[in-house]
């Protein structure tokens, strides 16, 4: 460890949950609300998502989405068809939702 990495840590106490010595990124959105059942901080969020789904074109969309479902069942790098389905507007979760198809999701094997 050098010089530099000892003084980015001096002085931290590490993540009794985790372990880390640096708090860990957690990739996820959770916004606090006004009073119960006002919710404020993802409004923006969900009104420039469905305002880009209306003005997207949804055909070209489905095509790129369906290149990248086959590159994914084949043996291509599939980056470049991620990267053509985001140039289209394609939406993380549809992305995901293809790769998902395709490949299954994790699951953690539990040893008994």
């Amino acid at each position: 460890m050098d010089f530099n990495t000892k003084v980015i840590h001096g002085g931290q106490k590490h993540d009794p949950s985790t372990g880390a010595i640096m708090t860990p990124i957690y990739q996820t959105s959770t916004f606090a609300q006004i009073s119960p059942g006002i919710d404020k901080g993802y409004e923006k969020q969900k009104a420039r998502l469905n305002d880009t789904r209306k003005t997207r074109d949804n055909e070209k969309v489905t095509k790129s989405l369906g290149r990248l479902r086959n590159a994914c069942a084949g043996t291509e790098n599939t980056m470049p068809f991620i990267l053509d389905s985001v140039r289209e507007y394609a939406t993380l979760g549809e992305i995901v939702n293809v790769m998902k198809e395709v490949f299954g999701e994790y699951e953690e094997p539990t040893w008994i």
